[in-house]
């Protein structure tokens, strides 16, 4: 699924959350190489890193396709392009156009460093009010509280958020991370997965598997060579047991009786053809056999 949302299935706000212990610029430059690459005007306004730092790693035909917006050296906007038009202007990303027939695709790294200089509701509503075709924002989710995440959430047509492996194997490119992707379609279904992901260096397709269990993965030299390998393990080799049932073992399962189950010669067994009854007669009752009924007269 990440993969496919890598490729252009992703579409209007999509909300790339990272933590200290797991960084999520390497995937917003694996989105910004592939949209180039599709032939989209990518417009990327930079506040964290350099513009020579986030062209360093993309592929040098996507180059052209990229416009970087300069707000590393310019953080106060005397440029005029910068954190004032960001955070007080809502119309303002309704100016970005794109090649003639084709698309556009705003970059935004972070929205974190706009967060923690502009008012939410400012940036909030400038969000909602950009009418691209698709928005890519980095957010570093550790540095806000747990309400305004769930606002931007809600703004959201997709959300990835990162996480660090269970035991840690490794950091940057070519390293094993774990993704929580939760995706809004148009139609109102919503679809949530999580996915194994790992970029190689110059952001070619990535290597998406899923978690095939709760086990951890186990820690060598071959796997920490190879970070795509321990997915094949099978969890269930470490168990006392064997939670699989086998053809054989199913048949015979099927054809043992249940004990509220009766066969046909068991309830001829048990049960008897006819039935009777029995009456014990009260002190009181009349056993007239002419007149049953001489008591009622008056």
């Amino acid at each position: 699924m990440l993969g496919e949302l890598v490729a252009g299935a992703a579409e209007g706000l999509v909300l790339v959350e990272d933590t200290v212990d797991c960084e999520g610029r390497s995937l917003l430059q694996s989105f910004v190489a592939a949209a180039a690459c599709r032939g989209e005007c990518v417009h990327v306004f930079g506040f964290e890193v350099s513009e020579e730092e986030f062209r360093g790693c993309l592929d040098p035909r996507a180059a052209p396709q990229v416009q970087y917006h300069d707000s590393f050296h310019d953080p106060l906007g005397w440029s005029g392009v910068g954190l004032e038009a960001l955070g007080a202007q809502e119309s303002w990303f309704q100016g970005l156009r794109g090649t003639p027939g084709g698309a556009v695709t705003v970059v935004v790294d972070s929205l974190s460093w706009i967060l923690l200089r502009q008012p939410s509701p400012a940036v909030c509503q400038a969000l909602a009010g950009a009418r691209v075709q698709r928005m890519l924002v980095l957010l570093h989710a550790d540095l806000h509280p747990p309400g305004l995440l769930g606002v931007l959430r809600s703004l959201a047509r997709v959300v990835v958020a990162l996480a660090s492996t269970s035991q840690g194997l490794g950091v940057g490119r070519g390293s094993l991370h774990l993704a929580s992707v939760f995706q809004r379609m148009r139609a109102g279904k919503v679809v949530t997965k999580k996915e194994y992901y790992t970029l190689q260096p110059g952001f070619p397709p990535m290597s998406v598997e899923e978690p095939r269990g709760p086990m951890s993965p186990p820690r060598d030299d071959d796997t920490m060579a190879h970070p795509g390998t321990w997915l094949t393990f099978d969890p269930r080799a470490q168990l006392t047991f064997n939670p699989g049932v086998s053809v054989e073992q199913r048949q015979v399962r099927d054809a043992m009786p249940l004990p509220f189950h009766f066969s046909p010669c068991k309830k001829l067994s048990v049960l008897d053809q006819g039935g009777q009854i029995y009456y014990e007669p009260d002190p009181g009752d009349d056993l007239d056999d002419e007149d049953p009924d001489d008591d009622l007269d008056v």
